[in-house]
């Protein structure tokens, strides 16, 4: 009797361990950019995008710093910051985002 409740124990262990599927190669996740908050971050990040009423700290961080800046002073006295970049060039009305091209 002791056979057979080997026996058993052997073909249980067998089947459940042949029960699961084969593993299958990880895929890799696709990376997803983090965001810092406020606190600007020595990389640019390259998925977030500029736009219109981001200030330049928000730019810097998604683009880095300008390959290339000017002020001017727009219509009405406003005071108006031109980064450019090789891809982009941002202008800041008061602070802000105004224009992106």
């Amino acid at each position: 009797m002791n056979k057979g409740i080997f026996f058993g124990v052997c073909l249980l262990a067998v089947a459940l361990s042949g029960c699961s599927s084969p593993e299958q190669p990880a895929t890799p996740a696709p990376e997803t950019p983090v965001t810092t908050g406020s606190t600007p971050s020595a990389e640019p990040t390259t998925a977030a995008t500029v736009a219109v009423g981001m200030d330049t700290a928000q730019v810097k961080e998604i683009k880095g710093a300008p390959d290339d800046s000017k002020h001017e002073h727009g219509a009405g006295g406003a005071e108006l910051d031109i980064w450019i970049y090789k891809d982009a060039k941002v202008t800041f009305e008061n602070g802000k985002v105004s224009k992106i091209e």
